[in-house]
């Protein structure tokens, strides 16, 4: 489910957490003062996990050495 981070005019943030079916909220107060708050642009957080030993195993096998070298 995606975080959402909104700031109002005195610089509190606050963060909604919205799916993506649901409609988009008109107009959302700040939690602090219950000021207007507007939505910020943030860069979507990826996690990639690898396992080492998978990872060892992949650069040592073929495809990994035509890739890496």
């Amino acid at each position: 489910m995606p975080t959402y981070e909104f700031q109002c005019q005195d610089r509190h943030r606050t963060e909604l957490k919205q799916g993506s079916s649901e409609p988009r909220p008109a107009s959302v107060v700040c939690a602090t003062c219950g000021k207007p708050a507007r939505r910020l642009f943030s860069v979507p957080r990826i996690v990639v996990y690898m396992d080492f030993h998978d990872a060892e195993n992949y650069y040592s096998s073929p495809e990994g050495q035509a890739e890496y070298g």
